[in-house]
């Protein structure tokens, strides 16, 4: 069940590293995207708001080197690394986009929880032997859902970034 988990945790984070806008700019290294966790944030300018989606897409192009160290058998590393990778989804999630891409973060927002709500999900397989199908069912629903609103929300960042 763990290599499952693995696995699909590996196809999400390289689908949405693959679908991530055609942005050029490196993302800055700036704390921004985290201190914007407040929710009396102001929002972020256009520019920071594409290095943040950026971001969290060259931070999912790096899950894989992460997780591929981790022993797949042993549940309590397995539960860390999932619990690390969490960590860009809720910094995205929380940010306050620009008004131009307000319905774009609407959708990789819903993108981001329902892909935190996966990993939760799966860290609560690691500890049961025996899910039940609507257990599993409720993952995959998690794991669809995340990879098509984040497809979605950044299909409508690139259209608001060429207005």
């Amino acid at each position: 069940m763990l290599k499952s988990i693995f696995a699909a945790l590996l196809v999400a984070s390289l689908a949405f590293s693959m679908t991530a806008c055609g942005s050029d700019k490196k993302p800055a290294d700036n704390a921004s995207v985290s201190d914007s966790a407040d929710a009396a944030a102001p929002a972020l300018t256009d520019e920071e708001y594409e290095e943040a989606v950026a971001g969290l897409a060259t931070e999912m192009q790096d899950v894989q080197t992460k997780l591929s160290g981790v022993d797949q058998t042993d549940a309590e590393a397995v539960k860390a690394a999932i619990e690390e990778v969490k960590k860009p989804f809720a910094d995205l999630a929380a940010v306050t986009p620009p008004e131009k891409y307000a319905d774009a973060h609407a959708k990789i927002k819903s993108g981001c929880e329902a892909m935190i709500a996966y990993m939760d999900g799966a860290i609560a397989l690691t500890e049961n032997a025996s899910p039940s199908e609507d257990d599993v069912k409720a993952l995959t629903d998690s794991l669809t859902t995340a990879a098509t609103d984040l497809a979605e929300g950044q299909q409508l960042m690139a259209d608001a970034a060429a207005k």
